[in-house]
């Protein structure tokens, strides 16, 4: 067991401690949350963390991986990185795919969701790393739909999760709408992302179809807990109460939403009242930068929004697959960020932490993904 001793700050992802202990037993399972817990732990391994804050990890759930050398810079800095979407859209060299697990591993990554095809010794070669893996299968619609099937993956993997994932095309035929319906009608499957595109593609669609392409779902039934409507740029009040109504989810990519639309921006305050939301770094970017857009963007441009640092920090540290807040809590899975503390802020509410956070005013020690402790120097 591991005992992080006199954390000065421990936000859990729902409120703020201070000056507190958390025991971590050899599962990875965070087993206490109390004060002075060292004499109840006599024979436990300590690690001090005064003049320390932890937060849960952050979980990006969208990312694009183009090369090896795009991936190491432009993401080396995301550390709080924890849900990976890996989409290839090249073909990886075997060195290349060493130097991605490796830069995963550093980062912290321990969750990987694979969005496309890549052949069995590859997925091994991750699977050794102990990072869980999620894998599907692709749907990309265009004129029609073009599915990919799923590799036929060994039982000795840890988790395996039937992704569909569904582009849509401007120029997207009824019979491709008719094919997508049928897919999702009959094949068995546990999450499908839904591309919306931009404003413009929304739009189009609407016009060809008279319907949005939410609505669409809806009226077809096809609405549920396994759909994530992602780059939701245009989504109308009773589309959003048919999104809540079905347990469907909304990925948001503030930064690609600020670069594709102007002016129409996901309602993030009302899809916050049910938590089915989460965050993506879609371009090549930081997670941390991807929060401070999305706190600016719905701050100071979206009806009157009083979006603050809190509620981002909540929308980024949720789990997709496991449809899960990630928290710091008793019989939580350990998934935390351990900072050191900026002596010359005044950690006054959770809000300042979280704020001092995402601006980087607090560097990042470590992190400790369920009983591994991974060091960040």
């Amino acid at each position: 067991m591991l005992l992080l001793k006199g954390c000065s700050y421990v936000y859990t992802g729902e409120d703020l401690y201070r000056d507190v202990d958390i025991v971590i037993d050899d599962d990875g399972i965070v087993k206490d949350l109390g004060y002075d817990l060292r004499c109840t732990y006599s024979n436990t391994e300590v690690l001090d963390c005064r003049h320390r804050v932890l937060l849960p990890t952050l979980s990006n759930l969208h990312l694009h991986i183009v090369s090896t050398d795009e991936f190491i810079d432009k993401n080396c800095d995301d550390v709080e990185l924890n849900l990976l979407k890996l989409y290839r859209t090249k073909d990886f060299s075997n060195e290349d795919l060493k130097d991605i697990i490796e830069i995963m591993v550093k980062e912290g990554i321990d969750e990987i969701a694979l969005f496309a095809p890549i052949d069995i010794s590859r997925i091994e070669e991750l699977a050794k790393t102990g990072i869980m893996i999620y894998s599907g299968s692709i749907a990309i619609v265009h004129h029609g739909v073009e599915l990919i099937p799923p590799i036929d993956y060994k039982p000795s993997y840890k988790s395996i999760v039937k992704v569909l994932n569904i582009v849509f095309d401007p120029d997207i035929s009824l019979e491709g709408l008719r094919e997508l319906k049928q897919i999702l009608e009959s094949l068995d499957y546990d999450l499908a992302f839904i591309h919306l595109g931009s404003r413009k593609i929304v739009f189009t669609f609407r016009k060809r179809f008279s319907v949005f392409p939410i609505e669409w779902f809806y009226r077809n039934e096809l609405l549920s807990h396994k759909i994530v409507v992602v780059h939701g740029y245009w989504i109308t009040n009773w589309e959003l109460d048919a999104i809540k109504k079905h347990n469907s989810f909304v990925v948001v990519t503030p930064q690609a939403t600020l670069l594709n639309v102007c002016g129409s921006f996901t309602p993030i305050k009302e899809l916050m009242l049910d938590q089915h939301i989460g965050i993506g770094t879609d371009i090549y970017t930081s997670l941390k930068r991807e929060l401070m857009a999305l706190i600016y963007m719905y701050r100071y441009s979206y009806w009157d929004t009083h979006f603050d640092e809190l509620k981002a920090f909540n929308i980024a540290t949720i789990s997709l697959v496991r449809r899960a807040r990630k928290t710091i809590g008793l019989g939580s899975k350990a998934h935390i960020l351990i900072t050191r503390m900026n002596k010359a802020m005044s950690f006054r509410n959770a809000r300042q932490i979280v704020k001092a956070y995402i601006e980087n005013l607090l560097i990042p020690e470590k992190l400790i993904l369920g009983n591994n402790t991974v060091e960040l120097s």
